[in-house]
């Protein structure tokens, strides 16, 4: 049913079809609205800024001294103090020896391998790489572009 006959039968006016020139409107100025944003927070930062730099270099030189009396005790043995003890912790982390891993299991390495498309180009070159490489498509998105042809109002 068209909307004028619905807007007979209802009463209710059609409503007007979407118009591009509100959606760039709304659009430039939302983009106002971020650079305001933008301003704003660059002049906050950079009242503060000196002073959160001079308290980020206090407490980055309070832990570094921390850290050496710390080694310095654990290479004494002086280990506690008080109701003061010190944890000796080492973290362990685990990586793949690659090549005992792709020749334990060559169909698994075959299916978990990635080369990052970066490095491959930057290695042998963008022209050898191309051959070796899928195209996937990602998400359509929207942006507003304006066309000005023959004369500009």
């Amino acid at each position: 049913m068209s909307e004028l006959l619905q807007a007979e039968k209802t009463g209710a006016m059609p409503s007007p079809p979407p118009s591009l020139a509100e959606a760039a409107t709304l659009m430039a100025d939302a983009e106002d609205r971020i650079h305001e944003i933008n301003l704003l927070e660059a002049e906050a930062l950079a009242k503060v800024a000196d002073q959160v730099d001079t308290l980020r270099s206090e407490a980055e030189a309070m832990k570094y001294r921390a850290d050496q009396i710390l080694a310095e005790c654990v290479a004494a043995g002086h280990l506690e103090e008080g109701h003061i003890r010190i944890k000796i912790k080492a973290r362990t982390t685990r990586t793949v020896n690659v090549e005992r891993f792709r020749q334990a299991f060559p169909e698994e390495f075959a299916h978990l391998a990635t080369v990052p498309v970066q490095k491959a180009e930057a290695l042998i070159g963008k022209a050898r790489l191309d051959p070796y490489c899928d195209l996937i498509r990602g998400p359509e998105t929207y942006e507003i572009a304006f066309n000005f042809k023959g004369e500009r109002r």
